[in-house]
This record gives structure tokens, sequence and C-alpha cells, in this order.
């Protein structure tokens, strides 16, 4: 996190580092003005990025950066295509979603058949858009009626209830349009030490493990751990970490065939492929036995260099392990 707290305590300690900013944080920067002054669109960003000096990390141009130094610090922006157009098209479905979410309310409001109040109408509404992140971007205003509706006896009577209209601030839009695709890194580490590209490229090291913790902690399910003792904790974040590096090059290996797989569609192939316990009633005996592998089967055990697996004496292993 970057904080003047945080900051004093590096430059006390003479550390060295590099850190992304928030969106608050970036807007804060009083050269986020001269990095970005006016908001991109997915028709001009190519022209609003070389207005205002960013260049392509490299020649596929899908990363573009611009440099500024203040004080002892480095301030490298980076601008992501591909983010870019994810976010111009995040803000454009939320506020898709808020609107449909007002006409629903709305058709609920005029359909009372009790008095509502309006402290919870105004509740309900701030807290859907502050939850689509539009609180400055959709500006609402609450508007009281009365509906006639019938009693229980057949008679009129008149129900106080609200009707929310709204209006699209452009203003904010396109200032929240001006982070679109932006990252700010903040680094205290020299030109010569560090280049603008090597710092981005740091940080985005840093996405790649926190990704691979993600895919360890849900597709690999290293939780919830059922175990206390050290050595088996350590055991089990082992395996863990080595099914995740066999699950990498399981997809560089599925890549290079060109199958369009995924190794989670490979593994529901697979475990079609089972071990089957044969019990004979008369003799009392159990035998074990693998599901015959299909032709796909085996020709994805040979794209992945595997296919001694279903060998005999492979097959006989795995059964003798499953006997014990």
């Amino acid at each position: 996190m970057v904080s003047t707290e945080n900051l004093m305590y590096i430059r006390h300690n003479e550390l060295s580092y590099i850190s992304a900013m928030d969106k608050d944080e970036i807007k804060a920067l009083d050269i986020f003005n001269d990095a970005m002054p006016e908001a991109a669109s997915t028709d001009d960003f190519e022209q609003i990025l070389a207005m205002n000096e960013f260049r392509p990390v490299d020649e596929n141009a899908i990363l573009y950066y611009r440099e500024f130094s203040k004080e002892e610090h480095r301030y490298i922006f980076s601008f992501d295509v591909a983010r870019f157009f994810e976010d111009m098209k995040s803000i454009e479905r939320r506020i898709e979603q808020a609107k449909e979410w007002l006409i629903v309310k709305n058709d609920d409001l005029a359909k009372s058949q009790k008095s509502r109040q309006l402290d919870v109408v105004n509740k309900e509404a701030k807290k859907m858009l502050a939850k689509k992140h539009l609180k400055k971007i959709i500006e609402i205003e609450i508007e009281p009626y009365t509906v006639t509706v019938k009693n229980n006896k057949g008679n009129d009577r008149e129900v106080n209830t609200f009707r929310i209209k709204y209006v699209l601030n452009l203003n904010e839009k396109l200032e929240e349009q001006r982070l679109n695709g932006l990252t700010c890194f903040i680094s205290n580490m020299s030109e010569e030490h560090c280049s603008a590209v090597a710092i981005i490229d740091y940080y985005r090291q840093k996405n790649k493990v926190e990704e691979a913790f993600h895919e360890i902690k849900s597709y690999i399910n290293l939780r919830p751990i059922h175990l206390s003792r050290t050595e088996r904790v350590k055991a089990h974040v082992s395996i863990c970490m080595l099914s995740y590096f066999l699950l990498n090059d399981m997809e560089v290996q599925l890549k290079n065939t060109d199958s369009g797989l995924s190794p989670k569609s490979v593994f529901e192939e697979f475990a079609k492929c089972q071990v089957d316990q044969i019990m004979v009633k008369s003799t009392k005996q159990t035998n074990f036995q693998i599901t015959e592998p299909t032709f796909v089967q085996i020709q994805l055990l040979k794209s992945l260099g595997v296919d001694k697996l279903i060998e005999q004496k492979y097959v006989k292993q795995v059964l003798k392990k499953v006997q014990n």
C-alpha cells in the first residue's frame, strides 16, 4: 500500500521498492492531469496516447508507458490496451445493469400495496449504485406520489410510494474513463538500476505469482487443510505446489498440440477411466481392474508424452497400491 507512513519508513531504512497506486491515489496526483488530461475512447486511444507522449513497451504495442519524476520518486504510468477495452465494456455494462435495476424497482414501487418509506428506498438505491461503483456517474432523485389500491373489503385506499428518477452525469463518466486501462507504478529505484519497462515487468511477474496462488487455492484445492501437525501441513502444500507445476506443464504441452483443450477438460476425460472393483459372490473374491482406456484418452496421453502409464507394468503398480 502506498501511504506517507510507508514511504517514510522505506526512506528511513534505505529500502528499494516498487508499488502500484490505487485509482484514488492516481487521481490525487497532480501529474495525472499531465499523463492523461482527457478520456480516451475506443476510436481515438492511440492518438490520445501519442499526444500524451506514451511509448509502446515493445513492438506488439499492447502496453504503453510514460514516466515522471518528482523529488526522489519515479512515477511510471502504464496503459494496458486489453484492460482498457475491458474497462470500457465494464462501465457500459454497469450502467445498463443499474438502469435495469431502477426500472424493476420503479415497477415494484408502482405496485405497492402498502406505503413505502423514503429512507428505505433511498438506502436501497444508493447501495446498488455503490456496489456498481456508479455513485458519481448516476444521480438519482426520489419523487413521492400516491397510488390507489383496493383493501380487503374492496374499498379504495391511497398508498404513499415513490418513483426513482435518474440522470447520467457524462462529465463524471468521462472522468472515470480517464483511468481505464491505466496503472501507475511508484518506485525509488534509479533509472540506472531499473528502467521503466523493467519496473512494469517486475510488477507483472508479481501478478503471475498472485494468479498462481489463486489457482492453487481454488482449482487445486489447497484449502481447507484438515491437518494440524507442521510436517503434514508442509507435505500437503508441497503436493499442491507440485500439482500446480504439473498443471502448468500440461497447459504448455496442450497448447503445442493446437488441440484447443484445457487441462480441466482433459482431467474430466481422464476421470472416466477408473479403477473398478469386481466381487464374485460365490467365492467372495475381490478383483481390481482399470477401465479400458478409450481411443480419445489414449491420444491425449500420447500428446502429453505419458502414454506409458497404460502399459501393463504401470497398471499393475496402480492396482497393487489400490489393494493395499
